[in-house]
């Protein structure tokens, strides 16, 4: 008890700077544990009893994550900053999910994340106030209409995602969605502005961007297969040029003997830039295979990722625009090899341990993308522990070694770490 005790006297009694942090998280943690208290949560698609439907649920989140990154100057590449970087994070997230009427669902969120005890200032997108308000309109047994600030998220968001998993605050879209769905079939026409992360305030939206798009998606017999198909288009605004590009293309993900998993998808881009014709692609398959029962641990995958770089003897944009992506790896750290400009060729594995430990690793070599000729860039070697402590508590520790050579053509740190406390209750 008297450890408790002392905790809470560091945090209210503390240096100045970690005051100011540390007390609106504290309080949003007993704001959080109260509204627990009153108003039990629930998982999304349960009722709140037999007597009557749900009309009202709240879900709180609570995530603690420690980052540190470093930096290089090599290959007469000057990065911007060459010294170690660490922060901590901290986010408190409360949601409050409504329905006044059969109808019509409303999602309310309040989301504090900021960044304390850092050496370096925490990235932008980590670090903000943020309110987040969606509501959902049923205008049939298949049609749903969603309006306000939302998220989008679409295949394995290596286009258009969230983020929500590894990053603090993730990405945001003002959208007005709308969505046809049955059993195997679904299909979301959107129409957007991404939504610019600010220090205090509001979020807004980004001046002169829009972001559109069409996706369909398709569930074969037994969940053995499943195909998308997308068309987006981004539209926008830079030193007075107007500027667009079209991205179609498609993503194939089939299952072989229950065990066997493929995943291949290809992606075009046309449309102009700076009064300049785009032509680019990009390409990703891989394939994974279980070792005990379908879709459990351990697991082995290989990965080949393949994006167009600039060629200046073209005269054409070339470089693949990766659009608006998740950008966590598996292993919980930001990637730092974008889908443009790439080639990667890496394999991972992941698998169990007693006491409620998993172990994720793997290692890539990475090139340079298809544009002035192929240039080995070096290797990555990652890996990931995480600790279930109970079904609410997740503990995770991630580690990531860049070679020098790609960390400076693409901008990067080379030591990666970031170790993180998540805690779930309620709601989702």
């Amino acid at each position: 008890m008297w450890k408790c005790q002392r905790v809470l006297y560091l945090l209210l009694t503390g240096p100045r700077e970690f005051r100011h942090w540390a007390r609106p998280g504290l309080a949003a943690c007993f704001l959080a544990a109260a509204a627990g208290a009153a108003v039990p949560g629930t998982a999304p698609g349960d009722a709140a009893g037999p007597a009557a439907p749900e009309t009202a649920r709240t879900g709180r989140r609570i995530a603690v994550r420690v980052e540190l990154f470093t930096r290089v100057r090599a290959f007469g590449f000057a990065l911007p900053n060459r010294h170690p970087r660490t922060h901590i994070i901290h986010r408190t997230r409360v949601d409050l999910f409504l329905q006044p009427l059969s109808r019509l669902s409303l999602h309310l969120r309040g989301e504090d994340a900021r960044g304390f005890v850092s050496a370096g200032p925490a990235p932008r997108s980590n670090v903000g106030e943020l309110s987040l308000v969606e509501a959902d309109l049923r205008l049939g047994r298949n049609w749903t209409l969603r309006g306000g600030r939302q998220e989008l998220s679409f295949g394995d968001e290596r286009l258009v995602g969230g983020d929500t998993e590894w990053c603090q605050i993730g990405q945001r879209f003002d959208a007005i969605r709308l969505r046809w769905q049955r059993p195997r079939l679904r299909f979301d026409a959107f129409a957007s502005s991404p939504v610019a992360v600010r220090r205090r305030g509001w979020d807004r939206p980004t001046s002169g961007v829009s972001f559109h798009g069409l996706h369909v998606s398709w569930a074969g017999s037994g969940s053995r297969t499943g195909t998308d198909a997308y068309l987006f288009w981004k539209a926008w605004r830079s030193g007075g040029l107007p500027g667009h590009r079209f991205t179609a293309g498609f993503r194939h993900v089939h299952r072989i003997a229950h065990r066997w998993e493929t995943v291949a998808e290809l992606a075009g881009q046309w449309g102009t830039e700076a009064g300049r014709p785009v032509r680019a692609w990009a390409g990703h398959c891989e394939a994974g295979l279980s070792l005990l029962a379908p879709a459990e641990l351990p697991h082995l995958s290989l990965e080949y990722n393949l994006a167009t770089g600039d060629d200046p003897r073209t005269g054409a944009v070339e470089r693949f625009d990766d659009l608006y992506p998740a950008g966590h790896d598996r292993f919980g750290l930001p990637d730092p090899v974008p889908w443009s400009d790439m080639q990667t060729l890496g394999v991972a594995a992941e698998w169990p341990a007693p006491r409620r430990w998993s172990f994720t690793t793997g290692v890539r070599s990475i090139w340079q993308g298809p544009g002035m000729g192929l240039r080995h860039l070096g290797w990555q070697v990652s890996g990931m522990a995480g600790w279930s402590l109970t079904p609410g508590w997740l503990i995770v520790c991630s580690y990531s070694r860049l070679a020098a050579r790609a960390a400076a053509y693409y901008g990067g740190p080379i030591n990666s770490f970031s170790g993180g406390v998540k805690l779930r209750f309620g709601g989702r």
